[in-house]
């Protein structure tokens, strides 16, 4: 017959054992087991526009990665991805974006000849679905394009006919969605004012 004292000891020893057996002791070298990588939840780069256009690589944020198709243009955007919406833009209410992609003008005037297209890889995408790229204007998010042409586990996003122009501290926010297109408004990729630090 097992006492209740004898099941407890048995239990402690039991535990004891397998601490030490997987290096979680305290003691010793440290295990390797369980190094957790770290994945970016915010990143950007600076891309200066040149007149023919040129294809740039999307910041890797969330473990998604990829180009973006800059338009021809003038001027020098600072473009941040990332898996919250930038300082000052509220997050959609409708919707729960995969990433966002932001380009704010922070030197001098940006023009370019209409929106940026991308080809983004988000492995835990399906195909099925449908997927969109809204913009933050006018106080409200909009859907500019979509849906998504998909080849496997990327999103091909053509770019939109809307030119682009901001002035210092204004900036242009994307949103990558899966769903429904969101009610039309006109687009007109208005810029819209960074927050001031």
């Amino acid at each position: 017959m097992t006492t209740a004292r004898g099941m407890k000891l048995v239990v402690i020893a039991t535990f004891v054992a397998v601490l030490t057996g997987c290096g979680g002791g305290g003691s010793g070298a440290p295990s390797s087991v369980g190094t957790i990588p770290t994945v970016p939840t915010t990143n950007g780069q600076t891309v200066t526009l040149q007149t023919q256009g040129s294809s740039v690589s999307l910041p890797a944020v969330g473990g998604y990665t990829g180009t973006i198709a800059m338009p021809p243009g003038s001027g020098t955007v600072t473009v941040t991805t990332a898996m919250q919406p930038p300082a000052g833009i509220p997050a959609p209410a409708t919707f729960a974006p995969l990433m966002y992609v932001d380009f704010s003008a922070t030197a001098g005037s940006v023009t370019m000849s209409q929106m940026p297209g991308f080809a983004i890889d988000m492995s835990s995408m399906m195909g099925s679905q449908s997927y969109y790229m809204a913009q933050y204007q006018n106080g409200a998010w909009t859907t500019v394009e979509g849906p998504a042409m998909m080849n496997g586990s990327s999103m091909m996003m053509n770019a939109g006919t809307t030119p682009i122009s901001m002035t210092p501290g204004q900036q242009a926010c994307f949103a990558y969605y899966m769903g429904t297109p969101l009610p039309s408004a006109t687009p007109s990729a208005s810029p819209t004012a960074m927050p001031t630090m």
